[in-house]
């Protein structure tokens, strides 16, 4: 976050104690969260924040742990589909570097068809 501060760009994560209230009164343009907070306690903030300050986009990193190992690993990755039910009009963009063209087709699928 320090290299993006140096550019002027506010960022938070929730392992800051400040990041939520910065968050929701604008103070920030992007917001760290790991899979398992935002299904956990920020779910039913998304709605408020975005109403608020207007969510553009949910990027989600790592995404190959929506494939392979990842369902044993970090379950919660495949779960974040649940995010479209709290604010459907954002988009969700999924980013990884080190997927396969195998692992690519499944987080596809998932994205298609989240329930099994």
């Amino acid at each position: 976050m320090a290299g993006l501060a140096a550019k002027g760009v506010r960022a938070a994560s929730t392992s800051e104690p400040s990041s939520e209230r910065e968050a929701l009164e604008g103070e920030v343009r992007i917001m760290y969260i790991t899979p398992e907070t935002v299904l956990g306690r920020w779910k039913s903030k998304l709605k408020t924040l975005h109403c608020r300050v207007g969510i553009k986009l949910i990027a989600v990193d790592e995404a190959h742990c929506v494939a392979e190992w990842g369902h044993d690993f970090r379950p919660q990755y495949q779960q974040l589909i649940e995010l479209r039910e709290v604010i459907p009009d954002v988009p969700i963009m999924a980013l990884t570097a080190t997927a396969t063209p195998s692992v690519r087709q499944e987080i596809i699928q998932v994205r298609s068809d989240p329930r099994p």
